[in-house]
């Protein structure tokens, strides 16, 4: 039985929503913005069903945002319980971004974010107990800023 994808299930409508709201936009102007982060999660069907991929990043700067959404494959090996995923971000930000992230294909481990940056980000993808097996876990995050002039 295929496993649903997270990424076609409109999951992400209403963080876009909040998104837009915690930048005082109005929605009703914003479709444009709603339609690139459509395309965005579109261009991750390659790194899901491409395991050879490590990481695949899309980055625009568009209707006043500055964003980044991107998918890595984080290696866990046999007995690890935590690994620490640096993103460079350059040109750097012209804020310091919002950010969230998530593993997109195991539901025991959780995202942390430990410092977030205008230049790059870290974050800390953390299983509930170490896995017994070598694996990987997919992990999507997601920067954004308004663009500065």
């Amino acid at each position: 039985m295929a496993e649903a994808n997270p990424l076609r299930e409109g999951a992400y409508d209403s963080q876009i929503e909040r998104r837009l709201r915690q930048l005082g936009k109005n929605l009703d102007d914003q479709s444009n913005a709603i339609e690139d982060v459509a395309e965005f999660e579109h261009s991750a069907i390659s790194i899901l069903n491409d395991p050879q991929i490590s990481q695949q990043l899309t980055r625009r700067k568009t209707d006043g945002f500055d964003t980044l959404i991107g998918y890595f494959r984080c290696p866990f090996k046999a007995l690890q319980q935590r690994f620490v995923l640096h993103i460079p971000l350059y040109p750097a930000m012209g804020e310091v971004p919002e950010v969230e992230a998530a593993v997109v294909d195991c539901d025991q481990a959780t995202t942390r974010i430990t410092d977030q940056q205008k230049f790059g980000l870290r974050l800390e993808i953390v299983l509930a107990r170490p896995s017994s097996d070598a694996k990987q876990l997919l992990v999507e995050v997601t920067a954004y800023s308004r663009l500065t002039s």
